[in-house]
C-alpha cells in the first residue's frame, strides 16, 4: 500500500504514519491535502476562537457562530471542502504549536488524534504560562461539538476519525462517501458502517505489520484469476478475497493482465488492468493487508526454500508466456491442493480469541448441525482451517482448466463459518465492502437515471382509484424528488434510509430482461423471442410500466420485435452518449457491470438460465432492500421460479445464486424484503 506523506511534512519522516490508522476516513485525508494551502489564511476566526476570555463562560464552538451541516450532505465532497474551507481559523494560528507537538510524537503513536479517545494521546507542550498548546484545545473542541441535523449527532472527533457512534474499531472508517457523482437509487450498501462492519480475523493480530519478519509469521493468500470470462473471474476472486479475511492472511493481487474478453478498448495499455479497477478494495484494506505481486516475490524469496523465481524483476504487469511461468513457480513453492474442487470440498472456519492460549487464538471443532449438513450437500467434506493451514506460509489458489483446481464458485457455498453470526457478518462484508467500484455504479447510475426519465415521460397506465388503493412504498422511507438534466423534467423517488438506494414501489420504473445468446455454450437456452416472449409476459404487468430494458449480445435489434408490441424496447446503445459512455470517454471494459447494475435496478427482472451474468443480477438484488429480489425469474419454464422454490445451496454452485447469500444476513432488524414461496409478488 502506497504511504501518504504526512499532514504536516517536515516534522516527521514518512514512515512514522500508518495510511489505515492515520487516515480512517475521506474527511480526514482531505484535510491532509488541503492543510498546506490554509495555513496562512484564517487569523480572524482563530483568534475569536482560541483567544477569547475563558471567565466569560461561553462554550468552546468551532465557529463563533456556530453552523449547523446536514447529517447526509457532510459526507459529499462538495460539502467538505466548504466545511474545510469556513474552519481555515483553526490551522493557520496553530501551525506553530502543532508543529511542537507533531516533533514531539512517538513513532508508536497510530495516528494524529489516535483512536481510544484523550488517552491515546501522549502531553502536549505547554507554554510558558502553562496553558495547553493548540492542539490540545483541539483535542477539547472535538469532544464536545456536534454536528447537528435531523438523524443521529456526530461528535467533530468521531467526524475526524470518520466515526459516527458508537466508535468504531481502530483504523475502519464509518463511511465511504463516493468518489464520483453518483444517483443514490443504484446503491444497496450501508451508508454508515456499525462496529460489526469492522470485523477482522482474530488470526490477524499475529501477522507482522510491515515487511520485516524475523519470526516467521507472515501468512499469505496468493491466486491465479479464473480463465474463463468476467463473472467466473469474479467469483473466483471474491471467494478468494473473502478466505484471506478470515483467515487472517495477507491478500496477494495478481499481475495486472487483460482478463478474459475484458479487451474492449482496443489498447494493450487501457485493456491492462488489476481487480483494483473493478473493486474498491480500500474498503476491504481495512480488514485485510493487501500487497502486490512484485512485492510478495520479494518477500517470499527470502523464506522459500526454492529460491528460482520466474523472473527476478517480475513487473506488476507480465505478459501471458511471463504469466504461465508465474503461476507454474507459485503452483510448485506455495500450499496448493489437489483437490479445490468446490462440489467436492468446502473450509470450515470455527477461529476465537483464546487469552489462555500461547498465541490468543483457539481453533475449535464443528458440529454436526443443520447448517453444516446442508453445506454438505453431494457428501462434499469439510476442511477444516485449523493450525496446521494457519502454519503454511503460502496457500496458492489456482484459476486454470484443471477441474479439480478451479474455484469456479460462491464464496458463501465455498467458505463455512461455525458460528452464524459470523456467517452473516462475512456476508455483509461482501455486500457493502466487496461490490464494484464506484466508476461502475457513478456510470450505471447516470444510465438508471435516464432509463427512468424515459420511463416517466412514456407514463403508465395506472389509474388514479388504483394508485390510491396501494399502500404508501414510502413508509419507512425518505421521500425525495430526483430532477434530471432537462428543465421541467423531474419525478419522484422513495430511498432507503439504511442504503440510500432506490424503491422500484414508488415513481417511474422499468422491467429488465437479459437474454444471452451469441456464443453461450448451454444451446437449450436459446430460443426464439416467440418462445421468451410466450415465457414471461405473465411476469411483466404493462400497468406497471411500459418500458423494457434488454441486455443482451444479440445484435439484430429486430429479434426483439415481439416485445415491442406492448413495451417500448431500450439497450445500452440508446444511452450511451447522454450517459457519456463512448470510447475515450469511459472504459468500455466496464460496459457490462454497468448493465448488471441497470439490470438489477429494474422492478423486475428475468434473466436467462446457467449465466453467471445474470446469476450476479440476481444477488445484488436481493441485496436491495425493497423486495424486489421477489420479482426476479429465469425465462424459460422449468427453473423460472427456483430462486424462490429452491433457496438453499444445490449444485454445480456456480449455475446461478441462492438467496442464502443475502437472506436475513442483518442482524439489526435492517434485512432485505425476500420472498421466497415462488410467487410472483407485485410490487407496485
Amino acid at each position: 500500500m502506497t504511504i501518504l506523506p504526512p499532514v504536516f511534512p517536515g516534522t516527521l519522516s514518512r514512515n512514522y504514519y500508518n495510511v489505515s490508522s492515520l487516515y480512517m476516513s475521506e474527511h480526514l485525508e482531505d484535510l491532509r491535502n488541503n492543510t498546506m494551502s490554509f495555513l496562512e489564511s484564517a487569523e480572524s476566526k482563530f483568534s475569536k476562537l482560541f483567544l477569547h476570555d475563558p471567565n466569560k463562560n461561553r462554550s468552546s464552538s468551532l465557529f463563533p457562530d456556530p453552523i449547523h451541516y446536514d447529517y447526509e450532505q457532510l459526507y459529499s465532497a462538495p460539502q467538505l471542502k466548504q466545511m474545510l474551507n469556513d474552519t481555515t481559523s483553526l490551522i493557520g494560528q496553530t501551525r506553530e504549536r502543532l508543529s511542537q507537538w507533531f516533533t514531539g510524537v512517538d513513532e508508536d503513536v497510530p495516528s494524529v488524534l489516535g483512536t481510544g479517545g484523550e488517552d491515546a494521546l501522549p502531553d502536549t507542550p505547554r507554554d510558558e504560562s502553562g496553558k495547553q498548546s493548540g492542539l490540545s484545545k483541539l483535542q477539547r473542541l472535538f469532544s464536545s461539538f456536534r454536528l447537528k441535523s435531523s438523524g443521529p449527532s456526530i461528535r467533530l472527533a468521531e467526524w475526524a476519525e470518520g466515526t459516527p457512534e458508537p466508535v468504531l474499531d481502530a483504523g475502519c472508517r464509518a463511511s465511504f462517501p463516493p468518489t464520483c457523482p453518483m444517483f443514490p437509487y443504484v446503491r444497496f450498501w450501508k451508508k454508515q458502517f456499525k462496529s460489526t462492519d469492522c470485523h477482522r480475523s482474530p488470526l490477524l493480530q499475529l501477522r507482522p505489520q510491515g515487511r520485516a519478519d524475523p519470526a516467521g509469521l507472515h501468512r499469505y493468500l496468493v491466486f491465479q484469476p479464473d480463465g474463463g470470462g468476467w463473472n467466473n473471474i469474479r467469483m473466483a476472486a471474491e471467494t478468494a478475497m473473502v478466505f484471506a479475511m478470515a483467515s487472517g492472511r495477507t491478500l496477494v493481487l495478481p499481475p495486472n493482465m487483460t482478463f478474459y474478453l475484458l479487451n474492449k478498448n482496443g489498447n494493450a495499455q487501457l485493456d491492462t488492468s488489476s481487480f483494483e479497477n473493478y473493486f474498491d478494495l480500500r474498503k476491504i484494506s481495512e480488514l485485510v493487508h493487501i500487497i502486490t505481486m512484485p512485492e510478495f516475490l520479494e518477500r517470499f524469496e527470502a523464506m522459500s526454500s526454492n529460491n528460482t523465481l520466474p523472473n527476478k524483476e517480475t513487473p506488476q504487469s507480465l505478459g501471458k508466456k511471463s504469466r504461465g511461468k508465474l503461476w507454474n513457480y507459485l503452483e510448485r513453492t506455495c500450499f496448493t491442493r489437489h483437490d479445490y474442487h468446490p462440489g467436492r470440498m468446502f473450509f470450515g472456519f470455527n477461529i476465537s480469541d483464546d487469552p489462555l492460549s500461547a498465541n490468543g487464538v483457539l481453533f475449535g471443532s464443528f458440529s454436526s448441525d443443520r447448517r453444516r449438513k446442508r453445506m454438505a450437500s453431494h457428501d462434499r467434506e469439510l476442511v477444516a482451517y485449523d493450525s496446521y493451514y494457519d502454519s503454511l506460509p503460502c496457500i496458492y489458489f489456482p484459476g486454470d482448466y484443471r477441474e479439480k483446481m478451479r474455484l469456479l464458485t460462491h464464496f458463501y457455498s465455498y467458505l463455512y463459518w461455525a458460528r452464524p453470526a459470523e456467517e452473516r457478518i462475512y456476508k455483509r462484508l461482501v455486500r457493502d465492502r466487496l461490490h464494484y467500484s464506484d466508476a461502475i455504479f457513478c456510470a450505471a447510475g447516470r444510465v438508471v437515471q435516464l432509463v427512468l426519465l424515459d420511463s416517466h415521460m412514456i407514463g403508465s397506465s395506472f389509474h388514479a382509484t388504483e394508485r390510491d388503493s396501494i399502500p404508501s412504498p414510502c413508509r419507512g422511507l425518505r421521500r425525495v424528488n430526483q430532477v434530471d438534466h432537462w428543465p421541467g423534467q423531474s419525478f419522484e423517488t422513495c430511498h432507503d434510509r439504511v442504503t440510500l438506494g432506490g424503491d422500484t414501489r414508488s415513481g417511474p420504473t422499468y422491467f429488465a430482461l437479459h437474454i444471452r445468446r451469441g456464443d453461450f455454450q448451454y444451446g437449450h437456452t436459446r430460443r426464439s423471442a416467440e418462445e421468451i416472449w410466450s415465457n414471461v409476459k405473465h411476469l411483466l404487468n404493462a400497468s406497471v410500466t411500459r418500458l423494457l430494458y434488454i441486455s443482451t449480445d444479440e445484435k439484430n435489434s429486430s429479434f426483439f420485435d415481439p416485445f415491442r408490441e406492448v413495451f417500448t424496447v431500450k439497450f445500452l446503445d440508446d444511452y450511451v452518449e447522454a450517459a457519456g459512455l463512448q470510447p475515450g470517454h469511459f472504459n468500455q471494459n466496464f460496459m457490462g457491470m454497468v448493465e448488471q447494475v441497470v439490470c438489477a435496478s429494474a422492478h423486475t427482472f428475468v434473466g436467462t438460465p446457467l449465466s453467471t451474468f445474470t446469476g450476479y443480477i440476481t444477488r445484488m438484488r436481493g441485496y436491495y432492500r425493497d423486495g424486489r429480489y421477489a420479482n426476479t425469474f429465469y425465462f424459460l419454464p422449468a427453473p423460472m421460479y427456483q430462486l424462490h422454490t429452491k433457496p438453499e445451496l444445490v449444485g454445480p454452485f456456480w449455475a446461478r445464486e441462492f438467496a442464502v447469500a443475502h437472506r436475513d444476513i442483518d442482524d439489526d432488524g435492517f434485512s432485505a424484503q425476500s420472498n421466497v414461496s415462488g410467487r410472483h409478488v407485485d410490487n407496485t
